[in-house]
């Protein structure tokens, strides 16, 4: 009877070590198991379609292209192959597959396409441009995406030949042919009024005029005090500004240093002790607005104000002129004049973030500007320092989004 036990434990555990190990081998399996990404997907796209399309294969690459849409929706790689192979048969419209996760691949949106074409036109000629770089991407990556990459250009250039193309379907092939963002700009001519890309452009194009984003710059020039102040004489500036930009105007934080002693002697009062001084060191921190009241092209008439404190080292203990003790005088800093900007490089590109065409922006600019300081400088029992100051200088900066 024992014996007949003991063989029916041994076989229990038998099995229980059995099923352990069946299911530890089908958890590794599982932990293992290779899952595609969409990187891996565009790979396969790219290593297949050179093949199958010189082969006439061509319902197999527009399966290859649906099932990239049906799972991921528009891709940079992948949407140039659907708008050739839809020219091809005359079967292209101005849309994109509709992103909304409840209908992927199926529904062709004009809304998706003119939210998107630009910024997958635009990462198309990127990929294009560094495609070719040395170091940018792998040899291997270069020797499956090259000949897919040319495939798109030659595609494109043969189809030109077909007779009724109509405008958007002609700027498509033109573009692959020959990616560029510098043939974006084509699209304003007259050719294209009615398309929906036209449209895409020109609403980038607005939303770039009215560019909202950061602005910084160097300021740098000279200070010619009037009034009072004059017995300073001239002196060189030098600062910076930083803040935001809206369509029509900025404000910024501007803070400016004034160097060099004074062009004459003056007196302060300190502890009852008048001293006689030429030190000088001031510096204005405040609020500096700009509204731009005329532009065209690369230039603009800007008002410009501010509202600032600005501070005036008058005593110090070291220098030329030091003195036992050290003093400063405050003043309120209004300001208005004008200014003149020329805008020097102006570069912005289409990306897709979210799911949108987004415009990325940068902007050099040269500003000249003329400004009028109201300033008082409360020097009791010493030299009066009221008055005023000419601002004439250079802004260097950039702005951008």
């Amino acid at each position: 009877m024992k014996k007949y036990l003991l063989a029916v434990v041994a076989a229990i555990v038998c099995v229980v070590s059995a099923r352990g190990q069946s299911a530890d081998a089908r958890l590794e399996q599982m932990m293992t198991k290779r899952v595609l990404t969409e990187r891996d997907v565009i790979y396969n796209i790219a290593s297949l379609t050179p093949g199958l399309y010189k082969a006439g294969k061509y319902d197999t690459v527009r399966q290859l292209v649906s099932y990239y849409e049906r799972n991921y929706g528009n891709g940079v790689l992948v949407v140039p192959m659907r708008i050739l192979l839809d020219i091809k048969d005359r079967e292209f419209k101005e849309g994109l597959v509709a992103s909304d996760p409840f209908r992927p691949g199926k529904v062709q949106s004009e809304l998706e396409y003119e939210t998107q074409i630009l910024g997958l036109l635009s990462g198309f000629s990127d990929v294009c441009e560094h495609m070719v770089q040395p170091n940018y991407y792998s040899e291997e990556q270069q020797s499956h995406y090259i000949p897919y990459l040319s495939l798109i250009g030659s595609i494109a250039d043969s189809l030109k030949r077909i007779p009724d193309l109509k405008p958007a379907e002609r700027y498509l092939l033109n573009f692959y042919a020959h990616p560029s963002d510098t043939l974006l700009r084509v699209l304003e001519r007259f050719e294209y009024n009615g398309t929906v890309i036209q449209r895409a452009w020109l609403t980038a194009k607005a939303d770039r005029a009215a560019l909202r984003g950061f602005s910084v710059g160097v300021a740098s020039g000279v200070w010619a005090p009037t009034g009072n102040l004059s017995l300073l004489g001239p002196k060189p500036y030098l600062g910076f500004v930083i803040g935001g930009r809206a369509p029509k105007y900025s404000i910024e934080l501007a803070m400016l240093c004034r160097f060099l002693n004074s062009a004459n002697p003056y007196l302060v009062n300190e502890g009852d002790t008048l001293y006689t001084t030429q030190h000088h060191f001031g510096f204005y921190g405040g609020l500096d607005g700009m509204y731009e009241l005329a532009g065209k092209r690369r230039n603009r008439l800007e008002a410009l104000g501010g509202l600032g404190i600005d501070v005036m080292d008058v005593l110090s203990t070291t220098g030329k002129t030091k003195a036992p003790t050290t003093k400063t005088l405050a003043s309120v800093n209004i300001n208005a004049g004008l200014g003149y900007r020329l805008i020097l490089t102006d570069k912005g590109r289409e990306v897709v973030k979210n799911g949108r065409s987004v415009q990325e922006v940068k902007r050099s600019y040269l500003s000249v500007q003329v400004k009028y300081q109201y300033l008082h400088y409360n020097n009791k029992g010493g030299t009066p320092l009221d008055g005023g100051g000419w601002l004439i200088g250079l802004v260097y900066g950039a702005y951008g989004r």
